[in-house]
């Protein structure tokens, strides 16, 4: 066994990294450190013989490395290299484990006492046992073993993915189906005949399973009631039954309609109806289910334009007006892109909009991958103060007092805004660990997120193909939770102008955002004729946005007007440039100053 792994097997060690953190253990479980956790929605567990840390609430987990790496907000590759090159460890290469090997009966001695249950799925044709699964009960909550096949046994360990169903033989024949959330549920139903199925290993695993035994039947998805069921389990189940060959005709039961509260599943379910004959049972089960609502092209539309009524389904407005009803950029679950060559100024505009929306009670989540959290915080303050020399170190030398002042003005300000900055360390992250650092952002309630510069990411061999599934791996988190997602990034060196071919890294970018926009800067400023809500009128403009998309609004194509005031930092918006209004082509010695200042 390697040193990674006896840490990884060591569960005093992840206490213990825990607790210096300042979680609080009792038993198993804890308050998360990750986020404001007021019910201890986090604990420990052990799968595969290894010891991870889990929270329900904001999704945060992972084993005694993943956790180290997050709470020193470093890559888990610096991590484990920091580790692996701490003086008097020795890294002698061992054999690989041998794991005993035990017969289904021998599993079935082992864990079949009254608070253990033995679950085994069997292949439908061949009737081989292709999985067990063992839960054990225990007074801090509830632990799950998986078993695979090997060498005439069985071996603790999760078989490969993808991960079969439970109960495929009586699936197989039947026209209709309830999904729900564990082997227990299943059996559960199946004593009043009816036909259900799970997929092994909880709420947040269901996209581990092979769903095609489902394809084109009838299906219920019956969740716990409880935040991973409804969040998690219900989305996931449901996504992955929609894109069966064919489909699965998908309804979803409302879990607060068994009128059980919090955490009532289909177990508590049956047993309020333990006093009553089975077929009155199997009547008021199918009662319930009736209810279920279809989860179809036409209920979506149904849920979308409920989430539009009751307002969860609205654009956060920018600071500026015009760029807010053009674009309706910030619409759950969508990704925006804001591009400008160097000078620009683009990391201004995004403090500016991140403080606005802080201000407004919005939260809000920025990762900022040049400089570190301090230098944004003063950009932040420079701005509040509307003086840009805040940002010059020898004008504060000069005057200590006036920055001391200025420093306990806003130290309470800054000691709360800083909380939503992450700096990048030392070493840039690679995309899919900033696509990590935005689910988790985004599972944590994060209802903006900004990643100012994306393109300052790790480059990877082949970018064209690892910026096109960060972006799918973002979208997936966004959508999941209904964040909002904007990323900074540059143009490609020697561009020609603005243009979705023009941005750097992969076409992914243009191709997947929702909204792109293209900051561009105007040294000295140009005359042009702008649209006002009183009127048009000719301003001497710094800055320009090209709206190049947007998905969700009417302003494709056009350009608003903005300044770029070099003594407050902020930007202000004066309105649309007219249609007829051309911007000069820029002059080459203005575009070889750009080229020079993004080198």
């Amino acid at each position: 066994m390697s040193d990674l792994d006896a840490i990884r097997r060591d569960r005093v060690a992840l206490e213990g990294l825990l607790t210096s953190a300042g979680a609080a253990f009792k038993g198993k479980k804890c308050k998360c450190v990750f986020h404001e956790d007021n019910h201890a929605s986090a604990g420990i567990y052990i799968k595969d013989d290894i010891w991870k840390f889990k929270c329900l609430g904001c999704g945060a987990g992972g084993d005694y490395f993943d956790i180290k790496a997050r709470l020193d907000g470093k890559p888990l590759a610096d991590v484990l290299r920091e580790h692996d090159t701490q003086p008097g460890i020795k890294r002698a290469q061992t054999p690989p484990e041998v794991l005993p090997v035990y017969s289904l009966a021998q599993l079935c001695q082992k864990y079949g006492k009254r608070n253990e249950k033995v679950f085994v799925y069997t292949h439908p044709d061949t009737k081989a046992e292709e999985m067990v699964v063992i839960r054990i009960d225990k007074a801090d909550g509830k632990i799950f073993l998986q078993c695979r096949p090997e060498a005439g046994g069985f071996v603790m360990k999760s078989p490969p993915k993808p991960l079969p169903l439970y109960n495929r033989s009586r699936v197989r024949a039947a026209n209709r189906v309830v999904v729900v959330e564990g082997e227990g549920k299943v059996h559960a139903l199946c004593s009043i005949k009816l036909i259900a199925t799970c997929s092994p290993g909880g709420a947040y695993q269901a996209e581990h399973a092979d769903w095609s035994p489902l394809a084109g039947k009838d299906v219920i998805i019956w969740p716990d009631n409880d935040k991973p069921g409804v969040e998690h389990y219900a989305k996931d189940a449901r996504s992955m039954l929609a894109n069966l060959t064919p489909p699965a005709n998908v309804s979803c039961l409302d879990p607060a309609l068994t009128g059980l509260g919090p955490k009532g599943d289909a177990v508590d379910f049956m047993e309020s109806l333990a006093d009553l004959p089975i077929d009155t049972k199997r009547q008021a089960v199918d009662e319930l289910l009736a209810s279920a609502r279809n989860a179809g092209p036409g209920e979506e539309l149904r849920s979308l334009w409920t989430d539009i009524i009751e307002g969860r389904h609205r654009a956060i407005p920018w600071e500026w007006c015009h760029l807010s009803s053009l674009t309706q950029a910030l619409l759950p679950g969508t990704v925006t892109l804001l591009c400008g060559a160097g000078g620009a100024s683009k990391s201004f505009m995004a403090i500016q909009a991140a403080r606005k929306w802080h201000d407004d009670g919005v939260k809000v989540s920025l990762y900022e991958l040049e400089g570190t959290r301090a230098e944004h915080l003063q950009r932040a303050v420079a701005q509040m103060e509307r003086d840009s020399r805040v940002l010059d170190s020898r004008w504060g030398e000069d005057n200590p007092d006036v920055l001391r002042g200025i420093s306990e003005k806003y130290a309470r300000y800054a000691q709360e805004f800083g909380k939503c900055i992450t700096a990048a360390p030392d070493q840039a992250p690679t995309l899919p660990e900033l696509a990590q650092w935005v689910a988790a952002q985004a599972d944590a309630g994060a209802e903006i997120i900004i990643v100012d510069p994306v393109s300052a990411a790790t480059p990877s061999d082949k970018a064209w193909i690892a910026d096109g599934e960060f972006v799918l791996k973002v979208k997936a988190a966004i959508r999941r939770t209904g964040t909002r997602l904007v990323l900074v990034i540059h143009p490609k060196k020697g561009h020609k102008g603005s243009g979705l071919d023009e941005l750097a890294g992969g076409a992914a970018y243009g191709r997947l955002c929702n909204t792109v926009l293209w900051l561009d800067r105007h040294e000295p400023p140009k005359m042009l004729d702008v649209r006002t809500a009183v009127g048009i009128q000719n301003f001497g403009i710094n800055r320009t946005i090209t709206i190049l998309k947007a998905r969700h609004g009417r302003g494709t194509g056009h350009r608003i007007a903005m300044t770029f005031d070099s003594q407050s930092l902020t930007y202000l918006e004066h309105g649309v440039v007219e249609p007829k209004t051309k911007i000069p082509k820029q002059e080459p010695e203005e575009e070889e100053r750009e080229r020079r200042d993004f080198a």
